[in-house]
């Protein structure tokens, strides 16, 4: 848990009604180098580089150790296609996920997702992987787990029963539990 962030991209307040609003969009992520790189979903940060977004929007992160302060961050890279991005803050690592290799994954082979769903920080679910082959992308294929997934969880680590990525959470479908998505770790 040590090693994952929350990622919050602040976007000012909206009105609606008369009424004003804190807006932003909240993810997860992870660590993978010790000076600060991190790994998220484009999805989660995509206003702070669509160049068509003309609002307000700063990116934080908050460690799962100190979940108050929040830490500038900038986005280094992305990829809309895949929906990955990576992410840099000027802070050093509490803990480095070591990459593994979704090759090693079966159907039946037991999963951890990490994250911060609704805004709970370090939450830590199970499950297991449902499928391997399924086409959401255009590019290949992403897994299909029961592990269960919410709102905040994009970007978080899957992880193995040894603590290696094998997959980024990147949805969940609404109304229907358990039937939820991540991106094997190959594309990262």
């Amino acid at each position: 848990i040590k090693g994952t962030v929350t990622v919050l991209v602040d976007k000012g307040i909206k009105i609606e009604k008369g009424m004003g609003f804190t807006d932003g969009v909240l993810g997860s992520g992870f660590f993978i180098s010790k000076d600060g790189y991190i790994v998220t979903n484009h999805h989660v940060i995509s206003d702070c580089v669509d160049p068509s977004y003309e609002g307000y929007s700063r990116l934080y992160i908050k460690l799962a150790e100190d979940t108050d302060t929040r830490i500038p961050a900038k986005v280094i890279g992305w990829d809309k296609t895949l929906d990955l991005a990576l992410l840099k803050a000027e802070v050093e690592a509490p803990y480095v996920f070591k990459l593994g290799s979704s090759d090693q994954l079966d159907v039946g082979t037991k999963v951890y997702a990490i994250g911060s769903p609704l805004g709970l920080e370090r939450t830590l679910t199970s499950g297991i992987i449902s499928a391997k082959d399924r086409k959401l992308f255009t590019v290949g294929d992403v897994f299909q787990v029961d592990t269960p997934v919410n709102s905040g969880n994009s970007g978080g680590p899957l992880i193995d029963e040894n603590g290696s990525v094998q997959a980024i959470v990147f949805a969940g479908i609404q109304n229907f539990q358990g039937l939820n998505f991540a991106i094997p770790v190959e594309y990262l």
